[in-house]
């Protein structure tokens, strides 16, 4: 067999050396100016094999834990390829398939005539044009927790359709994914979790990464936790870590650099590692394969279409196939350049500085290994730039949250007037509580103290770190909530007293 063109691009010794000097020294300086990132993972892929792999800073702080290429990082978003790959192996197996219907899948579940479920396929669902929504889904899936098979497919049945982009329209979106897994899990009697590790991380040699939150914490492995640069008393961790009840088929896993970097290496030898093919390469080919256009950009990442979990896009005119993913405290980077045989991962646990810092360090790799003249010059643009948008966005930060202090109570009844169990047949149950003279409210496992808002019996709450819910209540001829709505849209009714 004759090797592929990213076969034959072995590195030469010097680059590689070169490489590492380069980023050795880097990376620490700039954590240090940067200041509120605690730890980053960089992989670089050149052919097949993985250049560089190197960890720096903090994986936990409070234990001491350093970052290295071994420790494992919450991915978000770059689970979607491997749900992807995994559903595609089961279409290829004739197990499933990626062009039949909702309808099809689930028979017993009356959906909106005007969602079409009988032309929603599978390969919409993963290409996020199925042009449909299901908000509470995403929730419970991802945040709350508050999710059984059943419950799932009740709250099916509330899907609408997406009115901003009709089916065969790409609109990014989780809701796809976590339809997809339903379908897994009902059509194979098996756990989607335990399907990617079957399907894909067993054959691709993956060995620190998994679906279920709980593995690394039972087995011991290093794992990054979650920081926010910019809370009140600055770098702080994140309350809210994933468990297993929010590992979802859209952002559900914890990997490594070492293990992404395998992951690129199969992606651009279209389905080959350690001398075997170890997924067909059709497979490779149309998970990667173009499904869906779009415009658009993350950074200096364009975006021009999407696949089955992958994006398709431009690095300064570089073509360039990738996947980003981020949560509270998380953000995660996985890219290559087919016509270079190039990749890159960036994993860091800071959601903020950090985003704009794991894109900084994968330009500043493809640069080099691209040969791009005057690196010093690139390294001394990219840093000022990179020092500016954390500047810009530290200001806003602490301008919201100043602006925010200045609000004034606007409840007009007693705190034990709102306090209580409140219950959506879409969204879960709310719990509302009195802690440090303030109303609390949890959902699952999320949960925050709130502060004021503007309007009458509204209050604001983090649920989700860093991103303000308004909860607003109802009263009742009685001077008690009866109801309250978070943002205008989830409804949940007050239960018993």
């Amino acid at each position: 067999r004759a090797p592929t063109p990213s076969e034959a691009q072995t590195p030469a010794a010097d680059s590689v050396r070169g490489f590492a000097s380069l980023v050795d020294s880097v990376v620490p300086a700039v954590l240090d100016r940067v200041g509120v990132v605690p730890g980053v993972a960089l992989a670089v892929v050149k052919g097949n094999e993985t250049v560089y792999a190197k960890g720096f800073g903090m994986a936990d702080r409070e234990a001491g834990l350093s970052a290295t290429a071994e420790t494992d990082f919450y991915i978000a978003s770059v689970t979607k390829p491997f749900t992807a790959l995994a559903t595609a192996i089961l279409d290829h197996r004739g197990e499933l398939d990626l062009d039949a219907s909702m309808a099809r899948y689930f028979p017993a579940v009356e959906f909106d005539p005007e969602v079409h479920a009988d032309s929603v396929t599978l390969r919409h669902l993963l290409s996020h044009t199925a042009g449909i929504q299901n908000d509470a889904i995403v929730f419970r899936t991802a945040f709350s927790g508050e999710h059984t098979p059943e419950v799932l497919t009740r709250v099916l049945a509330s899907t609408t359709p997406q009115r901003r982009a009709r089916r065969g329209n790409f609109r990014y979106t989780n809701l796809g994914y976590n339809i997809a897994s339903m379908v897994l899990d009902k059509e194979t009697g098996r756990r989607w979790q335990d399907l990617l590790r079957e399907l894909v991380f067993e054959p691709a040699g993956l060995q620190r990464t998994t679906a279920y939150a709980s593995l690394p914490r039972r087995d011991g492995w290093p794992t990054a936790r979650p920081y926010m640069g910019f809370g009140p008393n600055g770098l702080e961790r994140v309350y809210l870590e994933k468990k297993d009840n929010t590992m979802q088929a859209a952002g559900g896993l914890y990997s490594t650099a070492e293990d992404l970097a395998r992951w690129v290496i199969i992606q651009l030898n279209e389905g080959r590692i350690d001398g075997k093919q170890v997924f067909p390469a059709d497979l490779i080919r149309e998970t990667q394969a173009l499904e869906a256009e779009t415009e658009g950009s993350f950074g200096p990442f364009g975006r021009t279409g999407y696949g089955l979990g992958w994006y398709h896009g431009t690095y300064k005119g570089e073509r360039l196939m990738h996947h980003f993913g981020g949560f509270a405290g998380a953000h995660s980077h996985v890219s290559f350049m087919p016509d270079h045989a190039l990749g890159v991962v960036v994993l860091v646990n800071e959601s903020s500085a950090g985003t704009r810092l794991a894109g900084f360090l994968a330009g500043l790799a493809y640069e080099w290994w691209l040969g791009k003249p005057n690196m010093d010059s690139v390294l001394t643009s990219g840093l000022e730039g990179l020092l500016a948008e954390k500047s810009r966005l530290e200001e806003r930060i602490i301008t919201g949250r100043a602006n925010r202090a200045k609000r004034t109570w606007q409840l007009t009844a007693p705190l034990d007037a709102y306090t209580g169990t409140y219950v959506s047949p879409l969204y879960g149950t709310a719990v509302v509580t009195i802690e440090d003279q303030r109303l609390a409210v949890r959902i699952g496992n999320i949960h925050a103290v709130s502060t004021p808002f503007t309007q009458p019996n509204t209050i604001r709450v983090e649920l989700l770190p860093g991103r303000g819910q308004v909860v607003g209540f109802e009263l009742g001829e009685d001077g008690k909530a009866v109801r309250a709505r978070i943002d205008d849209q989830a409804v949940f009714e007050r239960v018993g007293e």
